[in-house]
């Protein structure tokens, strides 16, 4: 399971090359410019239940309101893992676990010394970055 410190509430302050990882995803040009200059609110929750652990991923804006919930270690486009006290999930389309994870896609969410949330993006070798403060 993820580090129990990551979830929370977070706000997003600043971010790094958002807009190439945007263009490596195939996302439109207003999806490019809207997204990069957006503040983003996110919320992590530990969801597990009944001997199951799973990651609830909240993302809230001016134009996206999504909620999440998954499974660790399990298979579907986006499969979270807890890594050195990081969330880390991998995206994509695979048949196994593994496969997901060589894919080379993932977004990972750390805890900086300074209490702040790093989301870092890797997509196709391109990496972005995003920091948040907690709410």
């Amino acid at each position: 399971m993820a580090n129990s410190e990551l979830f929370g509430k977070w706000s997003s302050y600043r971010d790094e090359n958002l807009e190439a990882v945007f263009t490596a995803m195939g996302v439109s040009w207003i999806g490019k410019k809207l997204g990069s200059k957006l503040n983003v609110s996110v919320s992590i929750e530990d969801a597990s239940s009944g001997g199951s652990e799973e990651v609830q991923l909240s993302v809230k804006s001016l134009v996206i309101n999504t909620e999440t919930r998954l499974p660790i270690d399990s298979i579907a486009s986006a499969s979270p893992a807890g890594e050195d006290g990081k969330l880390v999930i991998h995206m994509g389309e695979a048949a196994s676990a593994e496969e997901l994870k060589r894919s080379g896609r993932k977004q990972v969410r750390e805890l900086l010394d300074n209490g702040e949330l790093l989301l870092t993006i890797i997509w196709d070798g391109i990496t972005a970055k995003r920091w948040f403060r907690r709410d």
